[in-house]
């Protein structure tokens, strides 16, 4: 996925969930997840491009 997010113009910026309880409970397994401005845009892949 950061891959992609790049190659759309995306600055990726990776968290290790693992390091932060809160993160880890919202998210869970459900890994990838990419978030943007406080919303999430995509968990696991992306929608292909438009």
């Amino acid at each position: 996925m950061k891959r992609e997010l790049e190659a759309r113009g995306h600055r990726v910026e990776p968290v290790n969930i693992d390091l932060d309880p809160a993160l880890k409970a919202l998210y869970g397994r459900d890994i990838p997840v990419a978030v943007q401005d406080g919303r999430e845009i995509a968990r696991h892949r992306l929608a292909p491009k438009a």
